[in-house]
């Protein structure tokens, strides 16, 4: 199993600046209404691959900034996007978090970048059981990753509106390396 790098946080998890104002500024842009069905959090309009502009702007920053730093943290080459989404909390019950889960399967890389600016929510953060400091709480444009099998919940939103875009992605070397358990964070 590969070790990621260590981080200013923890072993399992990096969070880096990736994004400028410009950046994120041009997410939430691209993010018009387009008519994907929601759910609790996923906005109406916020399904990555219903939005070709947004789905261009985030193929050229997988493949000029994203990708490079998932490479560096967790010594995989072999990855790709295989669902992204934009999630909007806003403290309504409902709305205002995830309860603790892994993503997906378990079985993949997984990563958020904040868009909302701080100052425009109350709460919010991503909690990671078991770890020291157990809450990261990133700023705008800075990017999240983890192994998908980390248990995480959402640290509730508890006024205003918070943005963020998440990813999932596959590798092949990852699978094959994990056979049958998921990583935890024994394992990392």
């Amino acid at each position: 199993m590969p070790q990621p790098s260590l981080t200013r946080f923890y072993p399992n998890a990096s969070l880096d600046r990736l994004l400028c104002s410009a950046d994120v500024s041009a997410v939430v842009l691209c993010s018009a209404p387009v008519g994907t069905v929601a759910d609790q959090v996923r906005a109406p309009h916020m399904l990555v691959a219903d939005s070709p502009d947004l789905l261009r702007w985030l193929n050229a920053k997988l493949e000029s900034t994203i990708h490079p730093a998932l490479r560096a943290q967790f010594n995989l080459d072999d990855m790709w996007l295989y669902d992204s989404f934009l999630l909007k909390f806003d403290g309504v019950p409902g709305r205002d978090g995830l309860a603790m889960h892994v993503d997906d399967d378990g079985r993949g890389i997984s990563f958020n970048l904040l868009l909302s600016d701080a100052g425009d929510f109350e709460g919010g953060g991503t909690y990671f059981p078991g770890i020291t400091p157990p809450v990261v709480r990133p700023q705008r444009g800075d990017l999240l990753s983890h192994y998908g099998g980390l248990k995480h919940a959402s640290v509730p939103t508890t006024g205003g509106q918070r943005y963020i875009l998440v990813g999932f992605l596959r590798s092949p070397r990852l699978l094959e390396q994990l056979g049958d358990r998921l990583p935890s964070e024994e394992a990392l």
